[in-house]
């Protein structure tokens, strides 16, 4: 069937292959890769067009799926390992353990989820991403079934809290490794209409993760019989997205038919192809950290950790503020919890989409100019939830300073949620022009460094905080007030930002290297058919 493409000419790749000198017929590409279930593929797929919101074929219905597959991976860790420090009565009565036992597994987690990150980009190198989110699937759910025990039956006791804790730790694993490829994987699959969209999306999904623990079983299988039914539940989905990742999960889309002239095509020196083979584990560190001297991307990672430190300090004291400073039960706890995590994935939806639009056109509107909105409405809120604090001891009924509390803390938790995604696309254009030294994807190698230093740092400063929580009345107050400090100064870091942002409109909102055509099929840059790389455009010339 003949489709027209950019130019309208109207001619099919099959009439083109069919009408080309034999002797140029070398320099096609061509993908025949078949893939289950949408084993139907065109051999030759439509000429080049614009990436269009309303695109269909069947690559366009595949990539959904593989996000979803992707959205689930994310989840179940941070669903898993924050179930039990909310049910903490529960645990306790469960497994004969200590409260200081359950927020010891809590930081065994997240230290698992920061050294994996720092393995991830080695992974990455040696075994692509397939194999890699493979490998953070099987960690998945090995750690859920060493959690979930014997699942149906009775025998919880001391001895298996052991087995929780190893079972968190694979979590923590496997969560470290999936949250960095996360940008590298929109970039790769959807094109640049979709891309800021995808991974706000994805990334909403860990904080989906911690929202739903606080329903589950915060409001149903909250006790002794029922958490082991939950438990048993979250390794079966586990399981399911574990098969799926092994049978369905690629690493990229099949490569369009590309027609090129052999006489034109640059051959690298050897020389230049052993410096462009994979770089070892401490250069793609060095290489990361030397980001921060690029103009701008401190101050990016500032925000970055600046959206991190709040999630992770306040969600930390919801519970137990609400609780204990405004006498409130299950039901009120729930609400408040739920939706400061869960509606981060509705806001994805939202504003992804304005931002993808904008920014091609408007960069700094696009990313600096909503960092700024939505960092001050979260410091205004914080403010807000201080103020609630304040207030109950001046009203007999606490339900107005808790409802100004709870209302507070559900916008501040959403609109923080918009920071980091914006700040790790905006990061991605700030680089695109730096020398680079060694051939890395700067997808993964930005959010690589992002989501490190974040989720270090935001850790290290909520057990400092919470050795203080009770030295100011009314109890807590102090946790808010630190975060609200710290959080001020890491956001006045970020409005020094003077780096540049417009590669954004040449590279039609990224530097992402690939053309992803309305068909969904991948179509390499032009600079980068010499050797079919992926990301990263400029390296092919650079280490030519």
């Amino acid at each position: 069937m003949a489709s027209s493409d950019s130019s309208g000419s109207g001619q099919s790749n099959s009439w083109l292959l069919d009408s080309m000198d034999p002797s140029k017929r070398q320099g096609i590409v061509a993908d025949r890769k078949l893939w289950l279930p949408w084993s139907d593929m065109p051999l030759y797929p439509s000429p080049r067009t614009s990436a269009r919101p309303d695109a269909t074929g069947p690559n366009t219905d595949r990539r959904w799926f593989l996000a979803a597959l992707y959205c689930t991976l994310y989840f179940l860790p941070s669903f898993g390992s924050f179930m039990l420090t909310i049910q903490d009565s529960t645990v306790r009565h469960l497994y004969s353990t200590t409260t200081e036992a359950i927020s010891a597994n809590v930081s065994y987690f997240l230290l698992a989820n920061s050294l994996s990150t720092f393995i991830e980009p080695w992974l990455m190198s040696k075994l692509g991403m397939r194999r890699t989110l493979a490998i953070a699937a099987s960690l998945n759910f090995f750690g859920c079934l060493l959690r979930s025990g014997y699942g149906w039956t009775e025998p919880y006791r001391t001895t298996w809290w052991s087995m929780e804790v190893a079972g968190t730790i694979l979590l923590g694993l496997s969560q470290g490794i999936v949250q960095c490829p996360i940008s590298q994987f929109a970039c790769t699959w959807f094109p640049a209409e979709f891309q800021t969209e995808v991974t706000s999306f994805i990334m909403s999904f860990d904080n989906v993760g911690v929202g739903f623990s606080f329903f589950a079983p915060g409001m149903v299988w909250d006790n002794a019989e029922g958490l082991p039914k939950l438990l048993f539940l979250a390794t079966v989905i586990a399981f399911l997205n574990w098969i799926a990742i092994l049978l369905y999960f690629e690493s990229e889309p099949p490569k369009a038919v590309v027609v090129r002239d052999p006489d034109a095509m640059v051959v690298p020196s050897e020389e230049a192809a052993n410096a462009t083979t994979e770089p070892s584990f401490w250069e793609f560190w060095k290489e990361g950290f030397g980001l921060l001297a690029e103009p701008g991307f401190f101050q990016l990672s500032a925000a970055f950790i600046f959206s991190a430190t709040i999630q992770n300090s306040v969600s930390s004291y919801i519970s137990i503020t609400l609780e204990e400073d405004f006498d409130s039960d299950n039901l009120i706890i729930c609400v408040a919890g739920f939706s400061f995590w869960t509606l981060n994935a509705a806001m994805a939806l939202a504003v992804g989409p304005l931002v993808d639009r904008l920014k091609m056109t408007r960069p700094w509107f696009a990313f600096i100019g909503a960092i700024h909105f939505f960092s001050i409405v979260t410091l205004i809120s914080i403010a807000g939830m201080i103020t609630a604090i304040y207030l109950t001891p001046l009203y007999t009924n606490p339900l107005k300073p808790r409802f100004i509390f709870v209302l507070m803390c559900i916008i501040a938790g959403n609109f923080v949620s918009m920071v980091q995604p914006l700040a790790n696309d905006a990061g991605l254009v700030c680089i695109s022009n730096r020398h680079r030294k060694i051939p890395v994807p700067d997808e993964n190698l930005v959010l690589s460094v992002l989501q490190l230093m974040a989720n270090t740092l935001s850790s290290i400063f909520v057990d400092m905080l919470s050795y203080y929580e009770s030295v100011m009345s009314p109890d807590y107050v102090f946790i808010y007030i630190g975060t609200l400090v710290v959080s001020i100064g890491l956001y006045m870091m970020f409005t020094t930002f003077k780096g540049s942002l417009d590669s954004a409109k040449s590279n039609r909102g990224g530097n992402y290297g690939t053309y992803i055509r309305s068909d969904g099929t991948m179509e390499p840059n032009l600079e980068e058919q010499e050797t079919g790389r992926l990301l990263a455009p400029r390296i092919t010339e650079e280490f030519r």
